[in-house]
């Protein structure tokens, strides 16, 4: 039998490159979804994060910076509040 090779990752490193929204109504989630995903970049993930929270994930910093303030308009549609995490 040869070497073993054991990764670990430390933290959560795709939550720097996320926006956490916290919905009015945990129903709209669908239409919140096709919404992010018809007028973000490709590869925007969108996932349930426990109760009206969701988490809006991008593939970098940049890129969610780039994407933010074009989200903003149709999250206040469905969004309470909008937070992002930051490195620190």
């Amino acid at each position: 039998m040869g070497p073993t090779v054991v990764a670990v990752t430390e933290g959560n490193g795709w939550l720097y490159d996320s926006l956490i929204v916290k919905l009015k109504s945990f129903y709209v989630f669908s239409d919140f979804k096709k919404a992010v995903c018809d007028l973000g970049p490709e590869g925007v993930a969108v996932r349930k994060g426990g109760g009206r929270t969701v988490v809006v994930s991008f593939r970098s910093t940049p890129e969610l910076q780039a994407n933010k303030s074009l989200l903003e308009s149709c999250w206040k549609d469905w969004s309470v509040s909008m937070d992002e995490r930051s490195r620190g």
